[in-house]
Order: structure tokens, then C-alpha cells, then sequence
């Protein structure tokens, strides 16, 4: 998997909600705030896209959301 290949590789953090284990419900309103706080902690966002999400409304909130807290 890319993810892993990029934190293994590279020594940054990959932070995938699937990966998330105190999230139980993907559809609650847990997951957004869990994305925030880990955008939030975050030194800055690289966002990798692949044909299969380019239709998530989740790359939208996340790149919108690192802007807002001016991560790089």
C-alpha cells in the first residue's frame, strides 16, 4: 500500500481513518472531528490522489480544513 510504503520511506505519519481504530462508526460524526485534530497536530498535508477518490467529498474537507489551519 502507498500509504505505508510513504511512512515507512520517508519518516513522517500516514493518518488513514480506516487505520483508526477508535472509530467505530464511519459514518458519525467521530470521523470529522478525529480528521481535524490529526490535520490540527499535523505539520502540514500532502494529499496523494488516485483515480478510485477523486469523487470522496472527504479530499474537499481535508485540503479545505489544513488551509484553514494554514498547514502547508
Amino acid at each position: 500500500m502507498l500509504s505505508g510504503y510513504i511512512a515507512s520511506t520517508h519518516d513522517v505519519a500516514v493518518y488513514m481513518a480506516e487505520w483508526d481504530g477508535s472509530i467505530k462508526d464511519p459514518g458519525s460524526l467521530t470521523l470529522p472531528a478525529n480528521i481535524m485534530q490529526v490535520i490540527r497536530a499535523s505539520r502540514g498535508l500532502l494529499v496523494y490522489v488516485i483515480a478510485q477518490i477523486t469523487h470522496s467529498m472527504w479530499i474537499g474537507y481535508e485540503v479545505g480544513g489544513a488551509h484553514a489551519l494554514r498547514k502547508p
